[in-house]
């Protein structure tokens, strides 16, 4: 795989500047579909991945999931990529991981198998674009940072390596191996002139990239790199000396929520978010968003404690917790926002991964008038009607659904899969096979379309 810092055809370009457009106006359906189609065309593409991992985590944050749901839930692709490094197909396993961290950028168990396949497919960059993309979310992940330290020295950025393992050899003075992978980026670094091996403008090029890769573009610092916790602290110094000068600044407050769940002090973030709504002399529903998001982290955080420290039963109740307050969050904010078309889709989710079918129905058929949420709300209506077997209305919003969609996203093709299964729950074999047709012809490994085609032709 060719690796390029920015995008080489002009199409692609196209493709990107387009994604980037869409990322900052917040449209980030539409920008994580222009991405996708740039890394389809160019996959080594370091600047389309970085943007696309930004777009996928702020969506995430807009509408977090459980991460232990999320991979339950994807199970047959996650073994699909499992199966696929086993058999060193490296560059495949990396087109589905890409999937799955569509689906949660921040599944620890995604983010993995990216990197391993990445590795893999002798593209070691686009792993540590994506670790050092994430890596804040998990900043006391050492095995993660670990193995970002080691990237970092296999790619010959010792000074990037050297910070790392420094960080890591204060929280773990007695580990052996950390302490001698310190001790060679040190001296790396050193032999380096600024840090960095001599190279041509292309190299350059990467490493500005990969510099601005460890920018932080969730937690909106600007041209700041969030590295230690006393970095941070300076940054929190700073916010609530410009808050004190502007008290009514609501994105000071967001701000300074934003660095508190930075190093985990969600209490103190839910606090600000909360004094930026008394700032905003009402309700903002932005806000109240972020409050829950926040809080939706500090229990996802506790979770993960309780698992490191072996607690398995712990780590289940407190995502339990997760759900459960998901769902009471969503229902009183619908309540509060009844014309937030974007928040009955969400409280429809809710609803029907609770199998309150009926009134998911509702929520989605309130959502469709959304453009932003139509096709989707479609989809779900469809899924409603076959959970309640009524599979010929189920067929119609189906069928609505794909024909509002171009081109053929990871959603369409979800889409017109189902459709097959419903034809096949309605005894149609010839119309299921030709929707598992549209799919086979353009993604040959998608779930078990070939094994579909196959019997289909067989039978």
């Amino acid at each position: 795989m060719d690796i390029t810092p920015e995008p080489v055809s002009a199409k692609t370009r196209d493709l990107v500047i387009k994604g980037f457009a869409a990322l900052e106006r917040g449209n980030l359906d539409y920008s994580i579909d222009m991405l996708t189609a740039a890394i389809a065309q160019e996959p080594g593409c370091l600047q389309t991945r970085k943007y696309l991992r930004a777009a996928q985590i702020k969506k995430f944050h807009a509408a977090p999931s459980n991460h232990l749901v999320n991979t339950i839930s994807l199970l047959p692709q996650v073994a699909q990529v499992f199966f696929l490094l086993q058999s060193k197909k490296g560059e495949e396993a990396l087109t589905i991981a890409e999937k799955l961290l569509r689906k949660d950028p921040l599944n620890m168990t995604f983010i993995k198998l990216f990197g391993q396949a990445a590795e893999l497919a002798g593209a070691p960059e686009i792993a540590i674009l994506t670790l050092a993309q994430v890596r804040e979310f998990y900043p006391a992940d050492y095995p993660l940072l670990t193995w970002l330290g080691e990237l970092y020295l296999k790619t010959n950025q010792p000074r990037q390596a050297r910070e790392l393992f420094e960080l890591l050899a204060v929280a773990k003075p007695s580990d052996m191996k950390i302490l001698k992978d310190l001790k060679d980026a040190t001296a790396l670094d050193s032999m380096s002139k600024d840090g960095w091996a001599s190279g041509g403008a292309e190299k350059d090029a990467y490493r500005k990239i990969m510099r601005d890769a460890g920018k932080s573009v969730i937690l909106e610092q600007g041209d700041k790199v969030i590295k230690t916790e006393q970095d941070v602290t300076a940054l929190i110094a700073d916010t609530l000396q410009k808050i004190t000068k502007e008290p009514a600044n609501i994105n000071y407050r967001r701000h300074l929520a934003n660095l508190y769940q930075s190093i985990q002090e969600f209490d103190k973030g839910v606090a600000a978010l909360e004094d930026a709504q008394t700032a905003a002399s009402g309700r903002d529903p932005q806000v109240d968003a972020a409050i829950a998001s926040m809080k939706l982290a500090h229990l996802e955080h506790q979770a993960r404690q309780l698992e490191a420290a072996g607690n398995a039963a712990g780590a289940e109740a407190k995502r339990g917790e997760m759900t459960a307050f998901q769902y009471e969050n969503l229902r009183e904010r619908v309540t509060r926002y009844p014309n937030d078309l974007s928040l009955r889709f969400d409280f429809g989710i809710a609803l029907f991964t609770r199998q309150e079918i009926n009134e998911a129905i509702q929520q989605f058929q309130m959502a469709q008038r959304s453009p932003s949420e139509r096709v989707r709300a479609l989809y779900y209506i469809g899924q409603c009607f076959m959970l309640k077997k009524q599979y010929d209305m189920a067929a119609e919003q189906y069928s609505k659904a794909i024909s509002e969609i171009q081109g053929m996203p990871d959603l369409k093709k979800d889409i017109i899969y189902d459709l097959g299964q419903l034809y096949e729950l309605m005894g149609d074999k010839v119309r299921a096979l030709e929707q598992y047709k549209i799919v086979y012809q353009v993604d040959f490994g998608y779930k078990d379309v070939a094994r579909k085609i196959d019997q289909g032709y067989a039978s």
